[in-house]
């Protein structure tokens, strides 16, 4: 995954965010809405041939995510993002993830 940076942060910084606290939150997330067990959410998951995971829950994992750490993400801004630097396993989006809420990540 390459680091394309932009212009504007994504929110401000929240570099205490711990990626353990950030990995906890998003495989229960995952979980729940997958209906599957979170033991099957391991960091190596293939996000869309093991987990089966959709662009529209990946959408409804940031809205849910922007309200537990205050931080926006624009959607539009977040695709193009995602196409130019796609992420493959739960691991990456996890890591993404977190970047993004500590502010190290610019979607522009």
């Amino acid at each position: 995954m390459s680091d394309e940076s932009g212009s504007m942060p994504v929110g401000g910084p929240m570099t205490a965010v711990e990626r353990t606290q950030v990995s906890a939150q998003v495989k229960r997330f995952l979980a729940d809405e997958l209906e599957r067990d979170i033991g099957e959410m391991r960091d190596d998951a293939h996000l869309f041939d093991d987990l089966g995971l959709d662009s529209l829950l990946f959408l409804a994992l940031f809205e849910e995510l922007q309200g537990e750490y205050d931080v926006t993400v624009d959607t539009r801004k977040l695709a193009r993002f995602a196409r130019r630097n796609p992420v493959q396993t739960l691991g990456e989006l996890i890591d993404l993830i977190t970047r993004i809420i500590r502010g190290e990540v610019l979607l522009d």
